[in-house]
């Protein structure tokens, strides 16, 4: 019994010794998977890819300049959609500003917007050296969309260089080739190495919005009816991309400034509006300004716009003065 057990315990250890090469392996991350009890093939483990998780907007300026607010949060409920993987986010059509923040955004070297007839736009400013309030890394991106009058769908691609492998494999042995001509093996001819691929790492749904302006008001005077110091009136509030587009007084507390929608279209706004007007006989100005309704915010819940906070200029919505007395 003692020369079988002497003869077996080399071979113990060995098994030990194998399993245990076998973990450190798995450990350092060069395989998954042991195919000897799974039966699983075995999985090279890479770097993780990028992941986008919020954009937010990013506004005037080509540089790292303050936000101004998120416009998309990845699985946010108000902007998932059926068939989306990420979400449909809400932007205006024309010069637009996003920022891109996420894990690992630095290795992320393509972003491009698809248009719904094929055309892709890149951008003009991409900038990898941003991070957002919470010191992580974001992508400064501008692109130059077109100015839409109508709702229009489009897709926000990320594209990274496909990972390599944590531990590099093991280097292929020489092979031998066996010349034609003179029948002498020589080492084979070594073929050029393959162009690097890129795989995409984000899909984005967009909806590119059409920028509504109020340019005008008929009539921009409201005097109080005769023993009350009330001021009523319809209003024609008239200008562009007014079809979804609403109004509001930018001090509707202080002023007790009420409206209601009678009548819309794409070049006006009817309005009942009303206002507790001052004692005095002039002219009280209260500003009336373009509003839209956009998903905004982590749960991308609609938020009203009263400026076009993914432009990168000219940020006015329009505004009229209207005097009442």
């Amino acid at each position: 019994m003692t020369l079988v057990s002497s003869r077996l315990a080399p071979l113990g250890a060995a098994l030990v010794v194998a399993g245990l090469v076998t973990g450190v392996a798995t450990a350092q991350g060069q395989l998954a998977g042991d195919t000897r009890i799974t039966g699983a093939a075995p999985t090279v483990l890479t770097t993780p890819l990028p992941k986008l998780e919020s954009i937010l907007a990013q506004g005037l300026g080509e540089s790292c300049d303050p936000t101004d607010g998120t416009v998309f949060v990845a699985g946010g409920t108000g902007y998932q959609k059926s068939g989306e993987t990420l979400g449909t986010a809400d932007v205006f059509g024309g010069a637009t500003g996003l920022r891109l923040v996420g894990s690992r955004m630095a290795d992320v070297n393509g972003v491009v917007v698809i248009l719904s007839d094929g055309r892709r736009i890149n951008p003009r400013t991409f900038l990898k050296s941003c991070t957002d309030s919470q010191n992580r890394p974001a992508i400064r991106v501008t692109f130059d969309l077109p100015q839409v009058t109508t709702t229009t769908t489009a897709r926000l691609q990320l594209t990274a260089p496909e990972p390599q492998p944590l531990i590099a494999p093991p280097p292929t042995p020489p092979q031998l080739c066996r010349d034609p001509l003179t029948g002498v093996s020589k080492p084979c001819q070594t073929l050029p190495p393959l162009p690097p691929r890129f795989i995409k790492v984000a899909d984005l749904g967009l909806v590119l919005h059409p920028r509504p302006s109020i340019t005008g008001a008929t009539p921009d005077r409201i005097d109080a009816g005769s023993g009350t110091r009330t001021c009523r009136a319809r209003i024609r509030f008239s200008g562009q991309n007014l079809a979804n587009a609403d109004i509001s007084a930018g001090s509707a507390a202080l002023t007790n400034f009420t409206r209601t929608i009678v009548a819309r279209s794409s070049s006006a706004i009817v309005a009942d509006v009303t206002k507790d007007c001052p004692g005095g006989a002039g002219y009280i100005f209260t500003m009336v300004s373009t509003t839209l309704n956009l998903r905004r915010g982590p749960v991308g819940a609609s938020t009203a716009i009263t400026q076009c906070d993914t432009c990168t200029s000219a940020r006015s919505l329009g505004t009229v003065a209207i005097g009442f007395r």
